[in-house]
């Protein structure tokens, strides 16, 4: 079994991971099939390709909540 930190930031960092291959593939078409990682990122910086980028993921159970209009309650006690 996975840690909870795993399942909700998991599916951002590959929603993140999706955006910069989407990003670098101009860099990686001029930089060739077979070019080594620094490569790639040499070539896009470069081009003034950025190479970060902010992955987002919304838990389900957040949406299952909205959805019930039941709101969530941390005890203080």
């Amino acid at each position: 079994m996975g840690s909870l930190g795993s399942d909700l930031n998991g599916p951002a960092v590959a929603d993140a991971c999706r955006q910069l291959r989407e990003a670098l593939k101009p860099a990686v078409e001029e930089a060739g099939e077979g070019a080594s990682w620094n490569e790639v990122v040499a070539e896009a910086f470069g081009q003034r390709i950025g190479l970060s980028a902010v992955g987002h993921f919304e838990n389900p159970i957040v949406d299952l909540v909205r959805s019930r209009k039941t709101e969530l309650y941390c005890s203080t006690d």
